[in-house]
């Protein structure tokens, strides 16, 4: 048994297949989410891409959206792709895509913590915490952009970690040209795509900065912090008031929308029960602006759930952020048992997800935790880490 399941988690087919036999009979039982007022424009869009024969120029003229439908269109295609093949089995097809793409991000994650621990138990690990995560299956239900744009965010990560941590430099040249296609793809499925540009650009100059040796990682933590911290003034300043944006597009940057929100006092979008009072001062803009970072990462304020519910994002998130704090600590005191590449990935995956969490706390967190769908897989690869790095605290003393 021991060694059929080594075998397993080795055989990257075999954990894509299983993970989508999972993932697939639970959405059998559970059925599709309810087609939402986002998930209708799709449709909608979908249908009219359809009806003039893919002519993506008349389509792009004629479609109505509040934000740019080009931000849309890899979506919209898959969709109106359905609908042509599948006829009135659209629905079943786009979930169905859903599903491969929960498969393709778990396998990833999966392959990656093997390679770079080499160890199986951590892999293992990463495939339990990716199977009992409720907030990736079940967005996965929904026809939305949020999980074909999760598996994208997630390969793009897989390249970067495999292209800095490849051994072999042709293995590491084709990783990064396979990156470099997955981010200038990014925005065509979601908006926020964009964001991936400066991540990838911080993984860039730090990976110049590393390999000259010209400072070490503490210096460079606390001038990126601080950075991060002159952004937060001067996005406070801004949301104070909109009429000090220096340039045009502020509608078409949504600023006015995110303002609105700022003066609301909004943490999460339609939850009134995170709400805080409407910020005056500046450090009051600073306070809200915490205040969501925090939320963002939040489980325990999910008042509109079921218990069951709030018991299943327990199961995930506690021991998913008991080994991600593990890890963190390890690397800081730079007492982990893992090898300096897999520490190369773990800061990696740790500017990927804060900086997901940085541009949502300065814009808007989704009503049911959406926008931070593209954060999980790089924080189960943190956690199964934390895990590889087991017992590295107490050689350390």
């Amino acid at each position: 048994m021991r060694d059929y399941l080594r075998k397993f988690i080795q055989n990257s087919w075999a954990v894509f297949i299983f993970i989508l036999l999972f993932d697939g009979a639970l959405l059998w039982k559970t059925g599709p989410a309810a087609i939402a007022a986002d998930a209708k424009w799709y449709a909608d869009a979908a249908h009219q891409l359809v009806a003039l024969q893919f002519n993506f120029s008349t389509y792009f003229s004629q479609i109505q959206s509040p934000i740019s439908p080009v931000f849309y269109i890899t979506f919209v295609t898959l969709v109106a792709l359905c609908q042509k093949l599948l006829g009135a089995y659209w629905l079943q097809g786009v979930l169905l895509v859903n599903v491969g793409a929960l498969a393709c991000s778990g396998t990833l994650v999966v392959r990656l913590v093997l390679r770079l621990t080499k160890q199986k138990s951590a892999a293992f690990i990463a495939l339990l915490l990716f199977l009992s995560c409720l907030e990736m299956f079940n967005w996965a239900r929904f026809v939305l952009t949020d999980t074909i744009f999760m598996a994208l965010s997630c390969a793009l990560f897989y390249s970067l970690a495999r292209a800095v941590t490849a051994e072999v430099p042709q293995t590491a040249k084709k990783h990064a040209l396979l990156a470099l296609v997955l981010l200038f793809l990014a925005p065509f499925s979601r908006p926020t795509g964009v964001i991936l540009f400066p991540i990838v650009a911080v993984l860039y100059f730090a990976r110049i900065v590393e390999k000259a040796r010209i400072i070490n990682r503490r210096p460079l933590l606390l001038a990126v912090i601080g950075f991060l911290f002159f952004i937060s003034v001067a996005d406070a300043y801004l949301m104070q008031d909109i009429r000090r944006w220096p340039l045009p597009g502020a509608e078409a940057l949504r600023l006015p929308y995110y303002a609105k929100l700022y003066h609301g006092g909004v943490m999460i979008n339609a939850r009134p029960e995170t709400y805080a009072a409407p910020p005056q001062s500046l450090f009051e803009f600073l306070a809200l602006n915490a205040r969501r970072l925090v939320y963002f990462f939040a489980f325990w304020s999910s008042k509109g759930y079921s218990r069951g519910h709030n018991l299943a994002l327990a199961v995930f998130f506690v021991p998913v952020y008991f080994l991600s704090l593990k890890a963190l600590i390890n690397g800081l005191r730079r007492c982990s048992n893992l090898a300096h590449e897999a520490e190369t990935a773990l800061l990696m995956a740790c500017v990927f997800v804060l900086g997901f969490a940085f541009f949502h706390a300065h814009t808007e967190i989704d009503y049911d935790w959406r926008y931070r769908l593209p954060v999980l897989p790089p924080l189960i690869f943190i956690a199964a880490l934390g895990f590889a790095s087991r017992g590295a605290v107490l050689k350390a003393q």
